[in-house]
């Protein structure tokens, strides 16, 4: 669903420019929709909860592959879109929910992506930064995690 789609990229850019947490978030991108209740609102909920459990590597593989400057509203709506594709949504569902927020070189770095694992691109010696991506944690917090419960048990947290 478009509206869906639109209130979790006001979501997300609202959490990357004012710092605000994914509640409050989430409750001024519905404000700014009109939006009060219903199938709309669960959806864009789990639109964001999809997209901020796969934003590391999406951000890993648009910096690798995109090389033009890209606005926020532009990154957010390719991260809710790599979301989906790694949770089963087609491509051609999730290009239509995008509605024109995705270009056509952000939609060939879906296509080319969309099944792609961590394992694939990033070395799995370098435990920080590989359960930093896979998990989408913070960098500090993985360090945290590998320093109290070692490499093997920290993965499986």
């Amino acid at each position: 669903m478009r509206i869906a789609f639109r209130i979790a990229v006001y979501t997300l850019e609202y959490i990357e420019k004012n710092g605000l947490s994914l509640e409050k978030s989430f409750k001024r991108a519905l404000t700014k929709s009109s939006i009060r209740g219903g199938e709309i609102v669960s959806q864009s909920y789990e639109y964001c909860r999809t997209a901020l459990f796969s934003y590391s590597l999406a951000d890993l593989i648009l910096n690798k592959n995109y090389f033009r400057k890209i606005s926020l509203r532009k990154k957010c709506a390719f991260r809710i879109a790599f979301g989906l594709l790694r949770k089963g949504y087609r491509l051609r569902e999730v290009i239509y929910d995008a509605g024109g927020l995705l270009d056509r070189y952000l939609i060939e770095i879906l296509r080319e992506f969309k099944d792609i694992s961590v394992e694939e691109l990033v070395d799995r010696k370098d435990k920080i930064k590989f359960l930093s991506i896979k998990y989408s944690y913070p960098k500090f917090i993985a360090k945290r995690l590998v320093e109290l419960l070692g490499e093997e048990e920290a993965e499986k947290v």
